[in-house]
């Protein structure tokens, strides 16, 4: 009977290297984006080129830092979730009572 080869990430210590590498360069990144977004955001000159870097920043920390946090920290990442759904859950309860209202 042929042996199957053994492919877990024990016989590839390698890969643990490289994603300890990948989500410690992408953490630096956060914080480096994050420190940017503070300074700008407490920029005392107001104009509308630092508000539309402002908001792009946050933008790109949220898009970056969710996913992050989501995956490091699942207890603080998906009440995070909730709270960015809560929108679109808030607009679709709206969307049905109109819809209700208006078949009866």
């Amino acid at each position: 009977m042929p042996v199957k080869p053994d492919t877990s990430a024990s016989h590839r210590p390698w890969l643990k290297r490289v994603l300890k590498a990948a989500a410690s360069a992408l953490l630096i990144v956060l914080l480096i984006v994050l420190l940017a977004a503070v300074l700008i955001t407490l920029e005392l000159k107001i104009g509308i080129a630092h508000i539309v870097t402002t908001a792009l920043v946050w933008l790109f920390v949220i898009a970056i830092g969710s996913p992050l946090l989501m995956l490091f920290f699942p207890a603080l990442g998906f009440p995070l979730l909730w709270l960015m759904l809560l929108p679109e859950w808030i607009m679709t309860a709206i969307r049905r009572r109109k819809r209700r209202n208006k078949s009866e």
